[in-house]
C-alpha cells in the first residue's frame, strides 16, 4: 500500500469513528451496543478497532468517551435514601457505635458516597430495633450496585442485658477505622431506599493479645418494604432555614445530608428555643439563613425524595464561636430517662437511650444548673422515669462532677413556658385501654375514669395511628383539661403493633 492509499485509509477510518460517535451520543448502552456491533462487522472497522470488544466500544461512546467514575448510562441520576436499623440482641441492652461513612459500589467498581461525616455520628443500635434511622438522601448515578462499604469508628460501648455493666470494646483495637463490605444487589431506580441492618444477634466478640475486647460486626441489606413495618422512621435535621410558614407550623431547611427542601413540622405543643439567648421563641421568629436543628419522626412517604419530619423541639443554633459549648468535638446531645436528680447540686443522672457522644456507661450525669428548659422545669426532673433530652457540651474538666454541661433540657410531655399560663394541667399522663376510636379522638379507660384523648399532631414513640384499635394499650403524655386530654407523645402496645415488630425482623 503506497502513501496515498495510507492517507485515504486513515481518512476513511477517522470518518467511521466520527460517524460512530455521532450515532451513539445520548444513546443508552443497549442502543450503542447494537450500533457498535453493526459497524464492527465491517472489514475496515475490524482492522482499526480490533483491540476493543463491542461492549467496550459501546461503553466508551455511550458514556461520552470514557473517563470519570459514574455508574449507569448517559450520566442519568436517581434520588434515593439511606437508612440504618438493627436486629435485636438478647446479650446487650445497648450497643453504641460511631458511623463515619457509607458508600455504594457499582458493577464497574465505581464508588459513590451516600453518607459522610468528619466526626463519627453516634448511634445506640439497640434503640433502632424495628426503627429506621434516616442517614442521608442522595442523588446517585443510575445502575446496579453490588456492594456497600460502611466505615465505623474504632470504639464501641456494650451494655450487658444481664447486669447493666458496660464493656468498652473496639472494632480494630489500634485506633484505626473499621470498614465492612456488604455484598448487595441494589438498583436505586427500582428501590429508592437502601436499608442496612446492623445484625446485633450475629455480632461476635473476642479478646486480642492486649486483652482488648474486639467486636466483629455483621451488616445485611433489608428490603425497602420493611420501612412500612417499622414502628417509626426517624431523622435528625441540621441545616439552614430557607422559608417559614408559621400558619402551617412548618419550616423548610437545606441540610447537607438530607438534601435541600427538608420540611420540618412543629408538633402541637412543640417549642422553639434560641440557644444563644436560652429563651423560648416562636416559629415565626425564624428567618432565612438561620442554622437550626431538630429531631423527629419521618412522616413523608417512603417513596418521597424529600423528607418531612415532625418534631416537638426546634433549636436555633448559637452563632457564637470559640467557646467550649460550641466546639464541635465537645458538643453533646442525649435522650433517656431520669434516674435521679439532686436539686441542691443541680445534677441530673440520665439512663441514656440515644446520644451524640460515645458514653462510657449507660448512665451519665448532666449539670442542669444553667440550662434552659424547652418544656417543663427542674420540678419535673424529680419524677424518676421521666423522659428527657438535653444538649450542651462534654465536661472535660479534671475531676468533673458531671459528664455533660447542659444548655437546653426538654422534658417530654411537659408544657413549654408559653403554655404554662394556660388552664390545662402542667404535666399529665394517661395510661389505659382504648375503648373507642373516632378519627383522631380516642376514648381511653383507666379502669375508674374515661378520657377523650386527642391524638392529632402527637409524636408516636412506639406504635402508630393504625395500632389505635379497641383493646390496645395506650400511654399518652400531654395536657389535661377536664376529661379531654391533648396528647403530645404516644406509646401504643397491642392492636397489631406487636405483630409489626415481629414482621419487621424477618
Amino acid at each position: 500500500m503506497g502513501q496515498p492509499e495510507v492517507v485515504t485509509f486513515c481518512q476513511r477510518a477517522l470518518d467511521n469513528w466520527w460517524r460512530l460517535l455521532l450515532k451513539c451520543v445520548n444513546r443508552t448502552f443497549s442502543e450503542a451496543m447494537e450500533i457498535a456491533m453493526n459497524l464492527m462487522s465491517r472489514p475496515l472497522f475490524q482492522l482499526i478497532a480490533w483491540p476493543l470488544s463491542a461492549a467496550a466500544l459501546a461503553t466508551l461512546v455511550a458514556c461520552g468517551g470514557g473517563g470519570g467514575s459514574t455508574a449507569g448510562a448517559g450520566g442519568q441520576q436517581v434520588a434515593m435514601s439511606t437508612y440504618i436499623t438493627d436486629a435485636v440482641s438478647d446479650d446487650y441492652s445497648q450497643v453504641w457505635v460511631g458511623v463515619l461513612k457509607i458508600t455504594a459500589i457499582d458493577t464497574s467498581g465505581n464508588e459513590v458516597t451516600l453518607f459522610s461525616s468528619d466526626t463519627a455520628q453516634i448511634y445506640n443500635l439497640s434503640s433502632l430495633d424495628s426503627v429506621g434511622q434516616l442517614m442521608s438522601q442522595s442523588t446517585i448515578p443510575v445502575g446496579t450496585y453490588r456492594a456497600v462499604r460502611v466505615t465505623l469508628a474504632d470504639e464501641i460501648t456494650l451494655v450487658k442485658t444481664s447486669d447493666g455493666s458496660s464493656v468498652n470494646a473496639f472494632f480494630t483495637g489500634d485506633g484505626s477505622t473499621k470498614t465492612l463490605r456488604v455484598e448487595i444487589e441494589y438498583n436505586p431506580a427500582a428501590e429508592n431506599a437502601l436499608v442496612l441492618d446492623f445484625d446485633l444477634a450475629r455480632f461476635t466478640t473476642s479478646l486480642n493479645a492486649s486483652g482488648q475486647t474486639i467486636v466483629s460486626p455483621i451488616i445485611v441489606k433489608r428490603p425497602k418494604s420493611d420501612l412500612r413495618d417499622f414502628i417509626r422512621n426517624q431523622a435528625e435535621v441540621h441545616g439552614t432555614v430557607v422559608s417559614v410558614n408559621a400558619t402551617a407550623n412548618q419550616v423548610v431547611v437545606n441540610d447537607s445530608r438530607l438534601g435541600n427542601g427538608v420540611v420540618i413540622t412543629l408538633a402541637t405543643g412543640g417549642a422553639v428555643v434560641d440557644e444563644s439567648t436560652r429563651t423560648t421563641t416562636t416559629l415565626a421568629s425564624l428567618t432565612a439563613g438561620m442554622r437550626i436543628e431538630a429531631k423527629g419522626i419521618v412522616v413523608s412517604s417512603t417513596d418521597s425524595t424529600t423528607a418531612t419530619v415532625q418534631a416537638s423541639l426546634i433549636k436555633i443554633e448559637s452563632s457564637s464561636a470559640g467557646s467550649i459549648a460550641d466546639t464541635r468535638a465537645n458538643r453533646a446531645r442525649g435522650e433517656g430517662t431520669v434516674v435521679s436528680y439532686n436539686s441542691t447540686s443541680k445534677l441530673l443522672t440520665v439512663a441514656l437511650n440515644e446520644a451524640s457522644f460515645l458514653p462510657d456507661s449507660r448512665e451519665v450525669v448532666v449539670d442542669v444548673s444553667d440550662a434552659r428548659f424547652a418544656h417543663g422545669s427542674t420540678a419535673d426532673l424529680l419524677v424518676v422515669g421521666a423522659e428527657v433530652s438535653f444538649k450542651g457540651s462534654l465536661n472535660t474538666a479534671a475531676s468533673a462532677s458531671s459528664d455533660v454541661i447542659a444548655r437546653v433540657v426538654d422534658v417530654e410531655g411537659a408544657d413549654s413556658d408559653d403554655d404554662s399560663s394556660s388552664s390545662a394541667s402542667n404535666v399529665d399522663e394517661v395510661e389505659g385501654t382504648v375503648t373507642a376510636v373516632s378519627g383522631t379522638l380516642v376514648t381511653v379507660s383507666t379502669g375508674s375514669t374515661t378520657y377523650s384523648v386527642e391524638t392529632a399532631g402527637a409524636l408516636y414513640r412506639e406504635g402508630r395511628s393504625s395500632c389505635l384499635v379497641n383493646g390496645a394499650r395506650l400511654e399518652a403524655k400531654g395536657a389535661l383539661s377536664g376529661s379531654t386530654f391533648t396528647a403530645r407523645v404516644l406509646e401504643v402496645e397491642g392492636g397489631g403493633c406487636v405483630d409489626n415488630r415481629r414482621i419487621s425482623r424477618r
